[in-house]
């Protein structure tokens, strides 16, 4: 499984649990393992690494997948292509598409998962606004 923008890898250990003993996941993100906090990228690969599940888990941090230098580490296609809550770290609606288009070369299915920015309570407004802001940052 290759999980875009894998960030500080809660959905890669959730995917990682999912695929099981004889499965494997490699996490890519472009940032590099030194951003983050008030954990890194870096740090949180490392505890995740610790896990029993570490080992079906790769992370690799300043790839991009878009760039004609990155390769997959296998020839084969991955049984699935994962973007979980990254789509507002795309340069723009083109790059995402784009990201979308490589994915879908790379692997047999391509999944989405992005935050749906409806509120059902108004303890939520909170979040809402931090991924706002996030988003308008980032765009």
């Amino acid at each position: 499984m290759l999980e875009i923008g894998c960030g500080q890898g809660e959905t890669t250990l959730a995917l990682a649990r999912r695929v099981g003993r004889r499965g494997f996941v490699h996490g890519v993100d472009r940032a590099p393992p030194s951003y983050g906090a008030p954990v890194s990228l870096g740090a949180a690969r490392d505890r995740l690494l610790g896990l029993p599940e570490g080992g079906r888990i790769r992370m690799d941090f300043g790839a991009d997948i878009l760039s004609p230098d990155w390769r997959p580490p296998q020839s084969e296609p991955f049984d699935c292509a994962v973007f979980s809550l990254c789509s507002w770290y795309f340069r723009s609606a083109g790059e995402f598409r784009a990201a979308l288009r490589r994915a879908g070369e790379l692997a047999k299915t391509v999944c989405l998962a992005e935050w749906d920015l409806r509120l059902a309570d108004i303890s939520q407004i909170g979040h809402f606004g931090a991924a706002l802001v996030q988003g308008m940052y980032n765009a």
